[in-house]
């Protein structure tokens, strides 16, 4: 089953995720919180992607979904804090460029164990 969009959903409500077989739930504002990012434009009535369900409802996204995490809370947040000794960095930067966020710290040759915009 496909959706072409999901702004049927009341701002605030509750939307569940499957992200690479690791379940979310958040809410619509915070997947459209960065208009140009990919994960927005799914959500986003203004384009013609079609998003997946799982068996279970969930809207399935076929990218890493442990790393995801460390994604929905820059959403949320607007920062990330990483584990120390955090070692999937270069795995993150390229999850974070698919998905079109500009985590700026990202540039930096000696990254700190947090971003913030």
């Amino acid at each position: 089953m496909f959706v072409s969009h999901v702004l049927f959903y009341r701002m605030g409500e509750a939307i569940e995720l499957n992200v690479g077989g690791v379940n979310y739930a958040t809410t619509l504002d915070t997947l459209i919180s960065f208009k140009d990012s990919l994960v927005a434009s799914y959500f986003e009535d203004k384009t013609n992607v079609r998003l997946p369900k799982d068996s279970h409802g969930r809207y399935f996204i076929d990218r890493d979904g442990v790393l995801f995490r460390y994604i929905l809370d820059y959403m949320r947040n607007k920062r990330v804090i990483l584990p120390e000794n955090f070692s999937e960095r270069e795995r993150l930067q390229a999850e974070v460029s698919t998905c079109s966020l500009d985590f700026h710290y990202f540039q930096s040759s000696t990254w700190p164990s947090y971003w913030a915009l």
